[in-house]
C-alpha cells in the first residue's frame, strides 16, 4: 500500500494535473517527461506486452484446474469425461499441450 500511495505521488510531482486528465496513459506521460517520447513509446509496448502476457497465462493456469480434477473425481460426473482416465498422466498433458 505504502509502494502504490508513493507511485501516485510521483506522478502527481512529475506532471501537472492538467497533462494527466488529457493523457490516454498516464505512465506514458509520466516517462515522456522524464525521459523522452522514444523511451515512453518503448515502455508502453512492454506493459502492453506484459498485460498481454498475464491474461494469456492465466488463461492457461485456469484451464488446467479442470482437467487435473477429473480424474481425481473432484468434478461432477457431467465434467468427468473430459479427461482421459486410461493414459499415464505425462500423455494427457502432452495432449493438452498440443
Amino acid at each position: 500500500m505504502g509502494l502504490y500511495f508513493l507511485l501516485q505521488v510521483g506522478v502527481l510531482g512529475s506532471i501537472p494535473v492538467d497533462e494527466i486528465k488529457k493523457a490516454t496513459s498516464v505512465a506514458s506521460a509520466v516517462l515522456e517527461q522524464a525521459w523522452g517520447s522514444p523511451t515512453a513509446h518503448v515502455i508502453t509496448v512492454l506493459i502492453v506486452v506484459a498485460a498481454i502476457g498475464s491474461v494469456f497465462a492465466g488463461l492457461l493456469g485456469g484451464s488446467r484446474v479442470p482437467f487435473e480434477a477429473c480424474p481425481r473425481q473432484a468434478v461432477s460426473p457431467r465434467v468427468r469425461p473430459a479427461a482421459p482416465q486410461t493414459e499415464p498422466a505425462h500423455c494427457r498433458r502432452a495432449h493438452h499441450g498440443v
